[in-house]
C-alpha cells in the first residue's frame, strides 16, 4: 500500500502520519479505500498492486470489533432513530452486511461517509 501511495502527492500527509493512515475506511460495496471523502484508491488499483496477505481469527475479530456496527450504533452515529435506518435500507441509501431478526450489521465507513453528505 506505501508503495502504491508513495507516487501521489495527494498522500504526503497520510504518508508521513502513521495515525491518520490508520484511519482508512472502506468505501461503500467495498469498491476501494479511502480517507475522508477526497482521497481514495479503488478496488482495481489495490487488486493489481497488492500482495496476499493471509489473515489469522484475530485479525478479521479486530475487523469485526472496530469496523462494523449494529442498527443501534447506526442511529446513534447518524442521530437518527432505528426507524429511519430501517427506512435507508429499504431505498436502498444503506448495505448491512448482515440481517438478523432484530438488527443489522453495517460497514462502520458506509455510515460515516453519510455524515459527510
Amino acid at each position: 500500500m506505501k508503495r502504491l501511495l508513495s507516487y501521489n502527492a495527494r498522500f504526503a500527509s497520510i504518508m508521513k502520519n502513521d495515525e491518520l493512515f490508520k484511519k482508512v475506511c472502506i468505501q461503500t460495496g467495498g469498491y476501494g479505500v479511502c480517507w475522508g471523502e477526497h482521497l481514495s484508491v479503488s478496488d482495481k488499483k489495490l487488486y493489481e498492486t497488492g500482495e496476499s496477505i493471509p489473515l489469522s481469527i484475530n485479525d478479521f475479530r479486530s475487523f469485526v470489533s472496530s469496523r462494523t456496527v449494529n442498527t443501534t450504533q447506526a442511529s446513534e452515529l447518524l442521530e437518527c432513530s432505528r426507524q429511519n435506518i430501517e427506512d435507508l435500507v429499504k431505498r436502498g441509501k444503506l448495505h448491512p452486511v448482515k440481517v438478523d431478526a432484530k438488527s443489522k450489521l453495517f460497514l462502520k465507513s458506509e455510515i460515516q461517509q453519510r455524515l459527510w453528505r
